[in-house]
């Protein structure tokens, strides 16, 4: 529920009205992540999911704009009042992994779930603009809800770039439900953290080249994979703690070529 995010615009003191507000409409976002849940895509292209969510918008009236190169959304709130650029940003994207629970609410689409939350991201957002839409008299600046693609492929956000979602904003927020942080923490509470928090998704690729020599003088040539290993092992930490992490170091003989591919994959970099 990123709807505190929005008190910052709010002219009035005291919050107990927003919560109370977001309380009454608890039940219809259950109902919105469950829809949601039903009909996870991947990537860019989630159709479905953008249809699901403009008629959303529709039905509440908020202007809003789609991208010509991915599903994604942008919709905006302008206060009355000038003020500052807030974004509010959910991701949309689902995972291909087969989803065996029963559940009624069960995914729709084989091969493809809502296993990392994105549905209830998207929810929540669809429930920040139900509170926040009737109050754009009261508000101040402008508020801009950014539904995103391809989150899981960590490329959806640069579309979103292209397509001026931050344009002049002071701030952007973004959440995640989970309980990743602390297994403790109960249902309903937020935690928020200084500094980098959880993982990205990166790749490098390191090359070198080789004075080639006959088998009979291996000791004369030239081994770039040598040097390239020290830093490619020992990344093997806490994830939830800011450096470079998880590195996998494999190496690919080419012969014919008397050319050595190195390749490092899946290394997390989260500062």
């Amino acid at each position: 529920m990123p709807l505190y995010m929005a008190i910052f615009f709010y002219k009035k003191e005291g919050t107990s009205m927003w919560w109370k507000e977001c309380k009454e409409i608890e039940a219809e976002i259950i109902a919105i992540r469950r829809d949601l849940h039903k009909i996870p895509e991947l990537g860019f292209h989630l159709p479905k999911t953008r249809e699901y969510v403009t008629h959303q918008l529709e039905e509440i009236g908020i202007p809003y704009r789609l991208s010509e190169k991915d599903s994604s959304i942008i919709a905006t709130l302008k206060g009355k009042h000038p003020g500052k650029v807030l974004a509010l940003r959910a991701d949309m994207d689902a995972l291909p992994i087969t989803e065996d629970t029963e559940l009624p609410f069960c995914s729709e689409h084989e091969g493809c779930m809502h296993a990392c939350g994105h549905d209830a991201h998207t929810a929540m957002l669809l429930g920040a603009i139900r509170v926040l839409y009737p109050h754009r008299e009261e508000l101040r600046g402008e508020i801009r809800f950014l539904f995103q693609t391809a989150e899981e492929q960590a490329k959806g956000a640069a579309i979103l770039l292209e397509n001026s979602a931050l344009e002049g904003a002071d701030a952007i927020f973004g959440m995640h439900i989970g309980s990743i942080l602390d297994k403790t923490i109960p249902s309903g509470t937020m935690a928020c953290l200084s500094g980098p928090v959880m993982a990205s998704y990166d790749r490098f690729y390191p090359g070198g080249k080789r004075r080639g020599l006959p088998c009979f003088h291996p000791r004369e040539r030239h081994r770039p994979h040598q040097h390239c290993r020290p830093h490619c092992i020992g990344f093997a930490n806490d994830s939830l703690q800011g450096n470079c992490r998880n590195g996998s170091f494999y190496s690919d003989y080419r012969s014919y070529s008397g050319r050595r591919a190195l390749q490092c994959d899946s290394l997390h970099c989260t500062d």
